[in-house]
């Protein structure tokens, strides 16, 4: 009678789980279309990607070095940062400071957005210019300018949105002559120009 009554009840653990089973089967197939349908639909047939490059030591601001407490010397013919009553360089002219980036993406029909900034400076950073530049069909061209004080060892500007009058390739660009930023030590960091591109539909 006991092993009748055990079987009995293993019977109804192996309805009841394969009732469970068959409930979660379900829900997985009801749940992928809604979870399908929450996810944006790509406005590109191209991927957005962000570009990252390094920062390189362009030269020094002697004039920012001295308020903060550092000198410039040279080292064996090339330049240096160091900090005041040391003979350690901080920074050398040849050497790489932080990185910059560059992100495009669209925004939906004949719209994009950009971000850009720098980070993973050695030392924070007093200064900077930021220039970038986006190209795209039918000869456009536009150009955003950022810069001044700031106190930081990363900066970024945030989302930045356009409208455009045609679909197409468009391309983004820091431009590397005047991207810069200049830390307490006096180093200026300069940008090695990172590229971004992208479908806008």
């Amino acid at each position: 009678m006991v092993s009748f009554l055990q079987c009995l009840q293993l019977k109804r653990i192996a309805s009841a789980t394969a009732i469970i089973v068959s409930l979660l089967a379900s829900l997985l197939l009801f749940a992928a279309p809604a979870s399908a349908a929450t996810t944006p639909n790509r406005a590109s047939s191209r991927p957005a990607s962000q570009s990252r490059v390094p920062m390189i030591v362009r030269g020094f601001d002697q004039a920012v070095a001295r308020q903060h407490g550092y000198h410039i010397v040279m080292i064996n013919g090339v330049a240096a940062s160091v900090k005041d009553g040391s003979v350690k360089p901080v920074n050398r002219l040849t050497g790489d400071c932080g990185a910059s980036w560059i992100y495009l993406d669209a925004a939906g029909h004949l719209e994009y957005y950009y971000a850009t900034g720098f980070d993973s400076l050695p030392l924070p950073a007093v200064f900077f210019g930021w220039s970038v530049n986006v190209y795209g069909p039918g000869g456009y061209n536009r150009a955003w300018t950022f810069g001044g004080g700031i106190f930081s060892t990363a900066w970024s500007s945030g989302n930045i949105y356009a409208r455009v009058n045609l679909t197409g390739l468009y391309t983004a660009i820091v431009d590397s002559s005047s991207s810069w930023v200049i830390l307490i030590d006096g180093t200026i960091c300069g940008s090695l120009g990172p590229v971004s591109q992208v479908e806008v539909p």
